[in-house]
């Protein structure tokens, strides 16, 4: 994903304002070519999930559950009926066919399947990166298939947090301003309080001054994972994470993920097609044709491989095999796919 499109189209330009402040914005920079944000100051830390209170167990627990009806799931993000078709007619290509599906708050939940199935589709629908061809998706408590571009591009800048595969950082830029970027295209403050803790946490505090090109591949992943969550978003939102890297790079982001929500309460989806990738998860769904096929709970590397392998080799035959109108007239069949 390129961040003008996550941004908006002014991006660019605000870019522009942080690198040279005489282009204007809200970026300003002192003589040592630090940047300071203009704007309401933030200095409510972010919350840290408890540990909720024991209580005893009544004698009669089925009246105890009649008493205490299930209470519904908070939703960070929802799909409604959502439908997502690219081109017409015979030509049409359904990546995404009536899904419902719920991402709990505090959760973290991947999304699998395999190549042209459209978890990647997905992904882009709930972020406002795509537009839909019918249905909902409620982030927030709104629908944001009724926004228009400005109104995504803040929901975007304000609600959402990003982590590409390919980092995405910017190369003139030390990590920590990389990593305060989303406040400075906001003009928003820096809650240091939250900074500390996150770099803290990332074992980011001695490599705050450096560059991109000065750090591994999994310090650089470690400031993109700060970046998404600095402005404490909705829900963050990680495509490949740990395509890039080594295992034992893919691990420590992968435990800072999760560690994000066990002890921030973040929402995290993460689309992948590693299954020990997905084995981190609390959750993870996977999709095939369009639809979610399988919903698991608490993954194993193994349960996720199987499955996997179970619908890339229906997709796979699928795609050899010519329909009848081919046969009945001699056309070869030309896969469409959409990831």
């Amino acid at each position: 994903m390129n961040p003008n499109n996550i941004y908006g189209n002014s991006a660019g330009s605000d870019f522009l304002s942080i690198i040279n402040p005489s282009l204007g914005g809200n970026g300003e920079a002192n003589a040592n070519g630090d940047l300071s944000m203009n704007g309401n100051t933030n200095t409510t830390a972010a919350p840290i999930a408890g540990i909720a209170a024991p209580f005893s167990i009544p004698s009669q627990p089925q009246q105890f559950a009649q008493s205490q009806p299930q209470q519904p799931k908070k939703y960070a993000v929802e799909a409604i009926d959502l439908v997502k078709d690219y081109g017409t007619g015979e030509n049409a290509v359904h990546a995404l066919r009536n899904i419902n599906v719920g991402f709990e708050k505090g959760k973290f939940t991947a999304i699998m399947g395999p190549s042209g199935s459209g978890k990647s589709t997905m992904m882009h629908t709930l972020a406002g990166l795509d537009s839909v061809t019918s249905g909902e998706v409620i982030l927030g408590g709104q629908d944001i298939t009724k926004m228009n571009d400005n109104q995504l591009t803040m929901l975007r800048r304000n609600e959402i947090g990003f982590i590409f595969q390919s980092f995405n950082l910017l190369p003139m830029f030390t990590a920590e301003q990389n990593i305060l970027m989303p406040l400075t295209l906001a003009g928003d403050k820096v809650d240091r309080k939250w900074f500390n803790t996150l770099v803290e946490t990332l074992g980011l505090t001695q490599r705050l001054k450096h560059r991109p090109n000065e750090l591994s591949g999994g310090q650089q992943q470690r400031v993109a994972i700060a970046r998404a969550l600095i402005s404490k978003p909705q829900v963050v939102f990680a495509d490949e994470p740990t395509g890039n890297l080594d295992s034992v790079s893919s691990a420590e982001v992968l435990s800072f993920l999760k560690r994000s929500v066990r002890e921030f309460g973040q929402t995290v989806v993460m689309v992948t097609h590693d299954a020990v990738a997905a084995s981190y998860a609390d959750r993870a769904i996977v999709f095939a044709d369009g639809r979610i096929v399988s919903d698991v709970e608490h993954p194993t590397a193994e349960q996720m491989s199987d499955l996997l392998m179970k619908e890339s080799e229906r997709a796979a035959r699928q795609s050899a095999a010519p329909t009848m109108d081919q046969l009945m007239n001699g056309k070869p069949r030309h896969a469409q796919t959409v990831r």
